[in-house]
């Protein structure tokens, strides 16, 4: 895969400077930076500025009862932050020159919210100069009857579904990106196919990794009529063709999904 999908997080590292982040300092280093103008507004929001950053993080509405999906939101906006202002001290110590600050800007958002399925989804930015700043991606899937989350793995009972998912994923891919491929005059016909094949092959083949970053999407009667997959930028295309998204049928996924969660599927 080109770039790592991660369920909790999905930051691509590529190409410019915001691009390859330093690694995470220790909590020691964070409580050692220098004091922001501003702190904290609410419980759930973080908002904090310095001559060399600025933070705003606005954490999810979630019902204190369901503990594991608010530990794992809440894990996941601690990591964002603590990584982004270990960055910061450590490019400091570099002696590097901010000429513009750094910013991190994230917002975690309840998209569904039933008696069967809770979803949040995370959603922002991180910018540490270069061209352009980078997304942050990131959905939690709960289940409040069992108290389970859902990685996309857990919903299935064999392997042979992600051959399924790869196929429809790059066929729906292969629609979208057709046209922003085909913008580079430089290159012939055939190198923009052969290129083009390789990102999705690598970043849409069928590795459950490739799929990890998905919400399942309900129908009117609250099933699940569909999972929405979403690629990071640099995964199956450019940056420029941003963050793709394809919708995987649940008729194609049922045959594969574990007897227990069927139930939460719309029938075919």
């Amino acid at each position: 895969m080109r770039a790592p999908v991660v369920l909790g997080l999905m930051c691509v590292l590529c190409g410019c400077q915001s691009e390859q982040p330093a690694p995470a300092a220790g909590s020691a280093a964070i409580e050692g930076a220098a004091a922001p103008t501003a702190s904290a507004v609410s419980d759930r929001v973080q908002a904090r500025r310095s001559d060399e950053y600025e933070l705003r993080i606005v954490d999810a509405d979630i019902d204190p009862g369901h503990r594991p999906l608010l530990r794992e939101a809440t894990l996941y906006s601690a990591q964002m932050r603590d990584e982004f202002l270990g960055q910061v001290e450590a490019a400091k110590a570099e002696g590097f020159e901010f000429e513009l600050p750094w910013q991190l800007e994230l917002e975690l958002a309840k998209v569904v919210d039933s008696e069967a399925l809770v979803v949040v989804q995370a959603n922002g930015y991180q910018f540490q100069g270069g061209a352009h700043g980078l997304p942050l991606q990131a959905s939690f899937v709960y289940l409040p009857i069992s108290g389970e989350m859902m990685p996309i793995n857990d919903w299935f009972a064999d392997d042979a579904v992600w051959s399924t998912i790869s196929q429809v994923s790059i066929s729906g891919l292969q629609s979208q990106l057709a046209p922003l491929m085909g913008e580079d005059d430089d290159d012939s016909a055939e190198g923009l196919d052969a290129e083009a094949g390789q990102w999705l092959s690598d970043g849409a083949g069928p590795d459950p990794q490739n799929f990890q970053l998905y919400m399942p999407v309900l129908d009117d009667a609250g099933l699940i009529r569909a999972f929405a997959v979403t690629f990071a930028p640099y995964q199956v295309a450019p940056y420029a063709a941003g963050s793709p998204q394809v919708e995987i049928a649940a008729e194609l996924l049922l045959p594969h999904v574990k007897e227990a969660y069927r139930g939460l599927f719309a029938a075919e």
